[in-house]
């Protein structure tokens, strides 16, 4: 009887010290308490489809050059590691870690040629501006093969940006109507790209990309993209 206690007691002791271990395939979220939003736009030429995670978690899928998603998702706060897959070849182009504020709004750029994949992190800075009748842009340079460039935006007065690869303007309000979006050559002003009467609608935040490529890949030429986010708070 005293063996059949102990070996009781044993089988006792055993149980209350096992650890329950969590399901190690329960999907990984980020925290609706502690999180950050990012654009993340595929500006690689050679690149067309690319998935991308931080820490694991799925942000896009299929992030594709040719039509990019415009629309904010929601990607971890503070210290992360930002990975990019691409579709196609199935190899990691990336592995890198990246930091965001806490509740901060960014746009991230995945640029560069072949191996060579960088990335180009603006915070989209919203505070203290009356979005009801105005809207957000800036330009941006990512071309990498393109010299510097004049970025123009006008209406009834016309705004003009000298930009180099790489390089970007400050956010700028702009009131809501019709513009025409043009880059030239500042040596002989050849139009280089376009967008004519094009419609700015309040709460928006717009992104002129010029995108592409002059030389390196005929068939990924110089091109604005415009890439239009709906600012929801």
């Amino acid at each position: 009887m005293n063996i059949f206690f102990r070996i009781l007691f044993a089988l006792s002791a055993v149980l209350i010290s096992c650890e329950c271990v969590t399901n190690l395939d329960t999907p990984k979220i980020i925290s609706p308490d502690d999180y950050s939003e990012a654009i993340i736009i595929n500006v690689l030429p050679d690149r067309e489809s690319l998935t991308i995670e931080t820490n694991d978690i799925p942000i896009y899928e299929k992030a594709d050059y040719t039509t990019p998603y415009p629309k904010y998702r929601k990607i971890n706060s503070g210290l992360s590691y930002l990975r990019v897959y691409d579709d196609f070849t199935k190899l990691y182009l990336i592995n890198l870690p990246i930091e965001l504020n806490k509740f901060g709004k960014y746009s991230i750029f995945l640029y560069g040629y072949r191996n060579t994949v960088k990335t180009l992190i603006i915070e989209d800075s919203i505070k203290n501006i009356n979005m009801s009748l105005t809207a957000l842009y800036r330009f941006v340079h990512i071309s990498f093969d393109t010299q510097t460039l004049n970025f123009i935006i006008k209406s009834k007065d016309s705004l003009r940006y000298e930009l180099n690869f790489r390089s970007f303007t400050a956010l700028k309000s702009i009131p809501i109507g019709n513009y025409d979006i043009e880059i030239r050559n500042p040596i002989n002003n050849q139009l280089i790209a376009y967008q004519n009467n094009y419609q700015v609608k309040a709460n928006y935040l717009y992104n002129f990309i010029l995108k592409g490529t002059s030389t390196t890949l005929p068939n990924k030429p110089i091109e604005l993209e415009i890439i239009s986010s709906e600012l929801v708070n």
